[in-house]
Order: structure tokens, then sequence, then C-alpha cells
């Protein structure tokens, strides 16, 4: 104060102890920032094997899902018309489908992705109506090659297919990496990806 006879110090006001509580702050919260990056790119690196076998796909924001089209809303019309137009073809092949239930109910439910034999389940990436299609399409049109682009347990099934009704069908799998071992099913096996000139279609 003037007069008083005391000299004013500015630092005085500054302990060093703030300054050190602001380091201490500081690293706290770099730490904290480091872990939770370092969390996220060891999820990021292992989440795959964690979910497997499905394919996670990480969003920085949360996502509302809903229907477009029927679930109680109107449906495609354009894909709506389509698939009425083939309604009646639709139904004919799916009921001319029943006439195997014989066969298609000796495939056991489970095995091992090892196995050679087709089952019904568990498995996600080919579903019980796709194999069931995919057999039954073999069976009536009888191709003399069945190209697969992708190949596994829909392999399987084609095989078993050729099998079960003495086809003459060759099964040509083009695949770099196929989810199922499947070469011994094949007649031709292509081990890597498939590139083409997409204006030949």
């Amino acid at each position: 104060m003037p007069g008083s006879g005391h000299k004013f110090d500015a630092h005085a006001h500054f302990s060093p102890r703030l300054d050190h509580h602001h380091v201490e702050l500081s690293l706290i919260q770099m730490f904290d920032r480091l872990s939770r990056y370092l969390s996220r790119q060891y999820v990021r690196r292992r989440l795959t094997e964690m979910l497997a076998p499905g394919y996670p796909i990480l969003l920085d924001y949360p996502v509302k899902c809903s229907h477009r089209y029927g679930y109680g809303k109107p449906p495609h019309r354009q894909l709506f018309a389509i698939l009425e137009a083939g309604r009646n073809e639709y139904a004919k092949r799916l009921s001319g489908f029943c006439s195997l239930r014989d066969w298609l109910s000796q495939i056991p439910v489970e095995s091992s992705p090892k196995a050679i034999e087709p089952c019904w389940g568990p498995q996600r990436h080919f579903s019980s109506l796709d194999a069931v299609a995919l057999y039954g399409m073999l069976f009536e049109f009888r191709p003399k090659r069945f190209v697969e682009v992708g190949s596994g347990y829909s392999t399987k099934f084609a095989r078993r297919a050729i099998d079960d009704h003495s086809l003459r069908s060759c099964i040509t799998s083009i695949d770099p990496a196929p989810r199922a071992e499947i070469d011994k099913l094949c007649d031709s096996i292509i081990r890597q990806p498939l590139e083409l000139d997409l204006t030949i279609f």
C-alpha cells in the first residue's frame, strides 16, 4: 500500500504450487486423451475378431434406422410392380422345390465349417432359402457348368445337388479366399479376384 512502507511484489500472488497444479492437470488431460486414442485404435483393430464373422462399420455419430418402404409404409412402386408381374412364376418354382423335401431333409442341421457336406446352420453367409433355391434350380435346369464368383457354403449345396441327382454339371469356383475349404468339391478353381470390364454386360 502507498505510504505503508511495504513493497508490492507482483510475483508474490502466483504460487509455485499453482504452477505445479496446472502442469499436473495438463499431464492428466494428455494421458486421458492418449488412453482414449489407444483404446479406440485397439478396438478398431480387434473389433473384427471380437464380432466375427460380422463386418462392423464404425461411425462417429448416432444413427436412427428406419424403413423406407413396407412395414406399415407403402411399397416401392416400381419394385412392387416387377415382383407382382412374376408372382405366379415365383410361386410355381417355390412349390416345385417341395418335391425335393425328401432329399433336402437328409442334409444335417449342423456341421463344422471344415466339413465337406452342407448343413442348414448356424451360418449367416448363405440362408436356408438361398440353399433350397440353388439346390432346386440346379436340379431343374441341369446346367453343364455352374460358375460361382464367391464360394463357400453355396458350393457345398451345389455339389450335394449334383451328387444326389447324378447331374453332369461342372463347378467352377472363382474366389481368392473362400470361407469354407471347398476345393475338393470343384472341378476347376480360380483363386484370385475377378476383375472384369463392366461394359461387357
